[in-house]
C-alpha cells in the first residue's frame, strides 16, 4: 500500500475491490471481576440498577464500567445519569485505552498479497467508587406507573388563558 500512498482514498478502493475479508481478530484484556462492559442490546435504565448493586457489593473496590467504539457514547450517559442521581456520593476515574482488531484479507487475483490490518479501537472505562452505600430501590421504577408530563411552560399557560378569555359566554 505504500507505493498507492498518493493516489488519495479512490485509489485504495480500487485496489481493495480485489480483496476479500478473511478473517477479523478482536484482541482485547480480560475482563476485571467487578467490571461491566456495555454492549448495544443492553438498556441503560438495566446497566444503571447492575451498575448500583455491583457498587454497593464492591464498597473497597468500586466498579468498572467499560464500553469501546461506537458504546462509548452510552457509558458517559450512564455513569452521567448515576451521579446525578447520587450527588457528593460517588468518585469517578476515567481511563481510555485502545484495543486491537487484526483484519485478514486475502487476494481474489493472482500476483497479489495477503493483507493484514491492524486497526485501533478506542476503549472508555470509568471506576466509580462510592463513600456509602446506594439506595438501589430508588432508581429502578415499576413498569406501568411513569406520570406523563403535565408541567405547562409559561407561553402555554398565557396562551390558554388568551383563549379562554377570547371566548364569547
Amino acid at each position: 500500500l505504500r507505493c498507492f500512498k498518493n493516489i488519495g482514498v479512490t485509489g485504495v478502493d480500487i485496489l481493495m475491490e480485489h480483496y476479500r475479508k478473511v478473517s477479523s481478530h478482536y484482541i482485547e484484556d480480560a475482563p476485571l471481576p467487578n467490571e461491566i462492559r456495555v454492549l448495544s442490546s443492553a438498556r441503560i435504565t438495566e446497566l444503571i440498577s447492575q451498575i448500583i448493586r455491583t457498587m454497593n457489593e464492591n464498597l473497597e473496590t468500586g466498579v468498572v464500567v467499560s464500553a469501546c467504539g461506537s458504546h462509548v457514547t452510552k457509558v458517559v450517559t450512564i455513569v452521567e445519569k448515576i451521579k446525578n442521581k447520587y450527588p457528593d456520593t460517588i468518585k469517578q476515574h476515567s481511563f481510555i485505552k485502545y484495543n486491537r482488531v487484526e483484519d485478514l484479507w486475502t487476494p481474489d487475483m493472482d500476483g497479489l498479497d495477503e493483507l493484514k490490518v491492524v486497526r485501533r479501537i478506542p476503549v472508555l472505562s470509568i471506576t466509580l467508587n462510592v463513600t456509602k452505600p446506594l439506595d438501589v430501590e430508588s432508581i429502578q421504577k415499576p413498569k406501568g406507573t411513569s406520570a406523563p408530563h403535565t408541567r405547562k411552560s409559561p407561553v402555554t399557560s398565557k396562551l390558554h388563558k388568551k383563549h379562554q378569555t377570547d371566548k364569547p359566554s
